[in-house]
């Protein structure tokens, strides 16, 4: 099976939040105030690595981006993981205004993986499960459907052809990267 091929893809604009911003907003509502400390000393490294992924997923190397076990050695992927789900994804979040607004991107709300269903979760293009410093990047945050989602799992490309991912600059409209083999 092949999550959207070339005809079929739906193709989403640029989110416009910074990924900075948002672990930011996250880092305020976290009641755990050490964890917190250490999620803010982290976000240069993250709007560095947001720029990084911009870059590479317009050359379409996303694939070259190298994993990492933690963001600037203070962050891990538990942390962000547990960022993630306690508090950018949770329900009645102050911050999941955010993820719902991601998750609204495509027109009528139908997955731009697969074209065929809808939209009913965020999945992370780099897995946050290698790459702790996407976890809350909006540009690595795709809406799909569940299945797609469950398809991809924490797969990583290791090519430019592994995966396609519907997400254009403002200035551009072709796709980011090619398919999923699964």
């Amino acid at each position: 099976m092949t999550l959207g091929t070339k005809a079929d893809m739906r193709r989403l604009n640029k989110p416009g939040q910074a990924a900075r911003s948002i672990l930011l907003l996250c880092a305020e509502c976290v009641r755990d105030k050490e964890y917190s400390k250490r999620l803010v000393s982290v976000a240069d490294n993250v709007a560095e690595a947001e720029a990084e992924y911009a870059k590479k997923g317009e050359a379409t190397s996303l694939f070259t981006i190298v994993s990492a076990g933690t963001i600037a050695g203070c962050v891990t992927i538990k942390d962000m993981e547990k960022l993630y789900t306690g508090t950018f994804s949770r329900k009645n979040s102050p911050v999941r205004y955010i993820y719902d607004e991601i998750k609204l991107a495509p027109r009528n709300s139908i997955c731009p993986l697969c074209a065929q269903r809808v939209v009913s979760t965020l999945d992370h293009y780099l897995p946050k499960s290698r790459h702790p410093a996407f976890a809350v990047t909006p540009l690595n945050l795709i809406p799909s459907c569940t299945d797609c989602n469950k398809a991809k799992l924490d797969l990583q490309p290791a090519n430019a052809s592994e995966l396609r991912i519907p997400v254009k600059a403002a200035s551009r409209t072709d796709v980011m990267a090619a398919t999923v083999p699964l």
